[in-house]
């Protein structure tokens, strides 16, 4: 069995630091063709949690991350709800928001192999 994800996208949001977790969203985006032929575009977005260690990453930036899924149920006002995470193994920001126009070559230093 295989838990294994792998997504590319813009970073939405930068939680603050719990201790050795790193919590932020990115928004992925797909293009499609709907019954009637025309374009549609559909947003999704991803809670990712990144465990002892931190990344340099602004909103905005395009980033590939790399995790398993977790889902997480618990009890509201006597109603069963579940959330997703990415638990992500590796992060790597493809481009910066202020140079959206070219890819940057990170190095080994930012990308998180575990």
């Amino acid at each position: 069995m295989l838990n294994q994800v792998m997504l590319i996208g813009r970073v939405g949001k930068i939680y603050e630091s719990k201790g050795s977790l790193m919590p932020f969203s990115i928004a992925t985006t797909e293009n499609y063709k709907d019954k009637s032929g025309e374009w549609q575009q559909k947003t999704e977005w991803h809670n990712c949690k990144l465990f002892n260690r931190e990344v340099k990453m602004d909103v905005g930036d395009m980033v590939l991350v790399k995790g398993k899924i977790s889902t997480n149920e618990y009890e509201k006002d006597g109603e069963k709800k579940s959330t997703k995470d990415i638990i992500v193994d590796q992060v790597r920001v493809i481009t910066r928001k202020n140079n959206s126009n070219e890819a940057e070559n990170q190095g080994p230093g930012t990308s998180l192999p575990f």
